[in-house]
């Protein structure tokens, strides 16, 4: 029924009862008709005042929607707000489908739902403010990405290390070590029941360094980069040419404190800074070395007299 009490809407190819499709015509049938017979002549749409007004005062959904002439109301393609679209609720959708919906992630922040369920599809993650003119978000600090899910990391690395979510973290860590990291994050079953939720959105620097890093042989256990945000510079290691000691001899050893179930194999290295015989200046990578020793690292030491 639409808009006229013994009226009903059908598309003019003949197929049967059609909401969204031009052209249209209208049937008025009388009372004592059965619903597939009509007695009465057939009215073009545009040209039959009981239908109403269609979507006209919303410009015929302005091309983003089709029009529902019985209702007259739009439905919205998606990406306008179609009833597919994630939305948040009061966010200021138009009815006309002028409105853009943005990008989704899941909720960085909202209330759960029970005592195992959180963390719905939302958009711009619950993490930053839709434009519905441009369908862009506007993300909070330290958030970034198109919908607002990624952890923006501290200062971009500096320039000296890579972004990496928590998953990536992990099994960069089993590949450089694959006997000893048996573990990584966002399995399966932490993704199925939602323990790991976040193993693609929280991020962090992993630094470079000029040497391979890790606790095989070869390897180094310190990288050359660290802090935070890959800001800080370590100075170059050396031997402390005053002792008998190996001090770069990392079998055994655990030099990361970060780390402290590991321990280094066989021909392992430990980095020892200005050979222990200077200070680091962790701003600009160089030893300022101690009275007697000189060098890039400080492993070189001054005959007296000489």
């Amino acid at each position: 029924i639409c808009g006229h009490m013994n009226s009903t809407v059908y598309n003019s190819t003949g197929e049967g009862l059609r909401y969204f499709q031009q052209p249209f015509e209208v049937a008025v049938r009388n009372a004592n008709t059965s619903h597939n017979l009509f007695n009465s002549d057939v009215y073009k749409f545009d040209n039959f005042t009981g239908i109403g007004n269609g979507c006209s005062s919303m410009n015929g959904c302005n091309g983003n929607g089709q029009c529902d002439y019985c209702y007259e109301k739009c439905h919205c393609f998606d990406g306008f707000g179609s009833s597919n679209d994630i939305l948040v609720t009061g966010r200021g959708v138009r009815l006309d489908c002028t409105s853009r919906v943005c990008p989704y992630g899941k909720a960085i922040v909202d209330l759960p739902t029970s005592s195992t369920a959180a963390h719905k599809d939302a958009e711009c993650s619950n993490m930053g403010i839709c434009n519905r003119n441009t369908g862009q978000c506007k993300c909070f600090k330290p958030f970034t990405g198109p919908a607002c899910n990624k952890l923006a990391c501290p200062n971009d690395c500096s320039g000296h290390g890579e972004c990496l979510t928590m998953e990536e973290i992990a099994r960069k860590a089993a590949q450089s070590n694959p006997m000893q990291y048996m573990f990584e994050y966002g399995s399966g079953a932490g993704i199925a029941s939602g323990a790991s939720w976040d193993y693609r959105i929280m991020r962090g620097c992993v630094c470079s360094s000029s040497w391979a890093v890790g606790y095989l042989a070869g390897q180094t256990q310190l990288a050359e980069y660290f802090g935070p945000d890959c800001s800080l510079r370590r100075c170059p290691s050396g031997n402390d040419p005053y002792t008998e000691e190996d001090e770069e001899d990392c079998h055994n050893i655990n030099q990361d404190k970060n780390a402290p179930h590991e321990h280094g194999k066989f021909l392992n290295k430990c980095h020892i800074e200005c050979s222990n015989r200077g200070v680091c200046d962790h701003k600009s990578g160089r030893c300022k070395c101690f009275e007697g020793s000189w060098g890039e690292n400080c492993a070189k030491v001054s005959n007296a007299g000489a």
